[in-house]
Order: C-alpha cells, then sequence, then structure tokens
C-alpha cells in the first residue's frame, strides 16, 4: 500500500485537469485532475486482458474480453466483434483515436496484470486483468486509481467472474 501511495504521489506531476465535456455522461467528479501511467510500456500492455468492472456504456453491451494488439505504427482496441478501433499512443499510457474519446492507462500493477483505463472527460472507466479470477488487493488497488483520479466507483458494474 505505501508503493501505491508513492507511485500516486510520483504522478501527481502528470496530472490535468480532465477536458470539459458537457454533453457526455460523466462517471468523474467535475474539476477533478486526472493522471495517465507516467512509465506505460506498451508492449508490454498488448494482449488479452478481460473485463473486471467497468461503467455503463456501449461497450456495456459486449462482456468479456478486451484484446489491444500493435497494427504498424497504431494500436488495435477489439471489444465487440467487427468493431475494432485503430489509436495511436500520444503519450504516455494515452491512446487517441480520430473521433474517439482518448483512453488513459490511469495504472497498470508491475507485472502488467491489472489495469485501470480511463477517459479524461469521465464517460469511461474499466479495470482490466489478465485471465480471472483478479486478486482481492489488486482490485482493491484499482478502485483506490479510479478514486483518486475522481470517478465514483459506486458507479462501477462488477462483470461476473
Amino acid at each position: 500500500m505505501k508503493r501505491l501511495f508513492a507511485l500516486l504521489f510520483a504522478l501527481g506531476a502528470c496530472t490535468e485537469p480532465a477536458p470539459d465535456a458537457p454533453d457526455a455522461p460523466s462517471f468523474r467528479r467535475e474539476g477533478a485532475p486526472i493522471a495517465s501511467a507516467a512509465l506505460f510500456e506498451a508492449e508490454r500492455f498488448l494482449g488479452t486482458w478481460e473485463v473486471v468492472a467497468e461503467t455503463s456504456g456501449p461497450e456495456a453491451d459486449c462482456p468479456g474480453t478486451v484484446i489491444w494488439a500493435q497494427t504498424g505504427p497504431g494500436f488495435t482496441r477489439s471489444r465487440c466483434p467487427g468493431a475494432p478501433e485503430v489509436r495511436s499512443l500520444s503519450g504516455p499510457g494515452r491512446f487517441t483515436g480520430s473521433g474517439e474519446a482518448p483512453i488513459w492507462v490511469l495504472w497498470v500493477d508491475t507485472g502488467y496484470r491489472t489495469a485501470v483505463l480511463g477517459t479524461p472527460d469521465g464517460s469511461f472507466a474499466r479495470v482490466l486483468n489478465r485471465g480471472r479470477p483478479i486478486p482481492a488487493d489488486r482490485y482493491t488497488a484499482a478502485l483506490e486509481l479510479l478514486d483518486f483520479n475522481g470517478y465514483n466507483t459506486a458507479q462501477l458494474t462488477r462483470v461476473t467472474q
């Protein structure tokens, strides 16, 4: 737990206010700072992830697995059949796509086994894990990271394990 708070303190320099998005539903406190993972390694993030918890939204209708793959200079994120997105890495742990809300990796554990993703506008948050079930300590850490970044964790839906 001490390492988690030290990491959060170190990430404080990487925070910025969330952009305004008045028309989008938000699961974050207005004006809360948000930080992406400064030491993010994209190549270690590639592969298959299981959705453990997420906010409601259009992707909540496609429960299960998310696959991140490198496609040339970009990254492809596949969730729903037939709906892959190509995204570019625009900063440490920050994926952007044309016309799509940016997805930030807010935290990933040192073994790249558990990750927390979200959008700066607060319209989306997700906890991912490599396989199931997620260990209780990593799930607790994921919830603490979402809370630290201003997310209302009561709005998360836990995916059945």
